[in-house]
């Protein structure tokens, strides 16, 4: 058994094709950032970095909100259809948002796309996972998450050309809105034939999963990993672009350059683990690559080189990579007697605000001192994520033979 090319179908495009979409919807706004902050009147140079901050807070509160509903949804009607109205959904808070008058007005708009992306993050992991859990799941959702990377990537290039063309960041947010058409599609057009196995659940059931989960004290480990690894990925990548423009006086090209060189990394480190990374090897995974991110991060906080600083960019990226996917797959390695869907959903539970809190951090920290200094909390994360991990496999060893 292992990765292959060959084995991937119409769900499996569906699900990639969904985080591309999913990451372009939640890049968007920290690449144009400035310029909704300068439209908005809460300009980052004056002040503002605590509530461009706080943009992701709200998205991530009602991403939250959503994912602890979406179990129950989808044992209502099925992944399949609740993934893909949950993506027009996500559209449709990001084209509010490209209308929005002002910072309220935007900042509920994002709350709207939050509650669809909520949904996405909380199920197309299990979809995966379901999908190809016999044939090591880890492999098939480090190469699936490998495509939020890849849409950041494509995103953040074409929006860096259409800033420095000084296209309207409204034009450009309508078009990234208009991006969760196709995935939707391919999720609620009807199919041949359904292949999944678990289309149906009651409430019931899914209320004793997650009280076996939530009772498990080792489990908390666990959530506090997706707290810290989501945290230090997105807080990255939300100022990437921002950390580059106003430390090194760049261009908005050069800006949305960093945001890019930080995807490539994380494409190479998911779709790299995917491929040569076995199921047995995740803790050392996990720990070799959130080590790195300790250094990368510190020496980022440091370097006056903005070519040095895309070299750092680039080495955090693949050091985030694995942190997210690869902490779900492990959790469900090592406590295998829990649900895998129900697992995944609360895990993201626990990513999503720290992706929303350390971004508001690096935020407010920046206000109060600089970002130069406020990014050292990225290695502060990434080093409690290790010695967490560390305690785990102390305290419950892999039993031999």
């Amino acid at each position: 058994m292992g990765f292959s090319l060959r084995k991937l179908g119409r769900y499996d495009f569906a699900t990639f094709a969904t985080y591309i979409a999913y990451s372009s919807c939640s890049v968007i706004v920290p690449v144009v950032l400035i310029e909704i902050a300068r439209t908005l009147n809460f300009p980052l140079e004056s002040g503002g970095q605590g509530a461009g901050g706080a943009l992701q807070i709200g998205r991530s509160l009602f991403m939250v909100i959503a994912m602890i509903f979406c179990g129950f949804l989808a044992g209502r009607w099925g992944k399949r259809l609740t993934v893909g109205y949950s993506v027009l959904l996500m559209g449709a808070g990001i084209g509010l948002a490209a209308v929005a008058p002002s910072y309220g007005i935007i900042f509920l708009a994002l709350a709207v796309a939050g509650f669809g992306e909520g949904i996405v993050e909380g199920l197309c992991t299990p979809v995966l996972q379901e999908l190809h859990e016999d044939d090591e799941p880890s492999r098939y959702i480090n190469f699936g998450h490998g495509f939020w990377s890849i849409g950041i990537v494509l995103m953040t290039l074409l929006v860096g050309v259409l800033l420095t063309l000084q296209v309207n960041w409204r034009y450009i947010l309508t078009g990234v809105a208009l991006c969760s058409i196709p995935p939707a599609l391919l999720f609620l057009l009807p199919g041949k034939k359904n292949v999944f196995k678990k289309e149906k659940v009651d409430f019931s059931t899914v209320c004793s999963h997650t009280c076996t989960i939530m009772k498990s004290g080792r489990f908390w480990i666990f959530f506090c990993l997706m707290f810290l690894g989501g945290g230090a990925e997105f807080g990255l990548t939300f100022w990437a672009s921002s950390f580059v423009r106003i430390n090194f006086s760049a261009t908005p090209l050069q800006g949305a350059l960093a945001t890019l060189i930080f995807s490539v990394g994380m494409i190479v480190g998911r779709l790299g683990s995917a491929a040569v990374i076995p199921q047995k090897r995740l803790f050392h995974l996990l720990l070799f690559t959130a080590g790195s991110g300790i250094l990368g991060g510190i020496l980022l906080s440091f370097t006056t080189s903005l070519y040095l600083a895309y070299f750092l960019f680039l080495l955090l990226g693949i050091s985030c990579s694995p942190l997210w996917p690869s902490s779900q797959s492990y959790c469900t390695d090592r406590m295998p007697e829990l649900d895998s869907t129900v697992v995944y959903i609360i895990l993201s539970c626990a990513g999503t605000p720290g992706c929303g809190l350390l971004s508001w951090l690096l935020g407010k920290f920046g206000d109060m001192f600089s970002l130069r200094i406020s990014v050292l909390l990225v290695p502060l994360c990434l080093l409690i994520f290790v010695s967490l991990l560390l305690f785990e496999r102390l305290k419950w060893p892999v039993k031999k033979g």
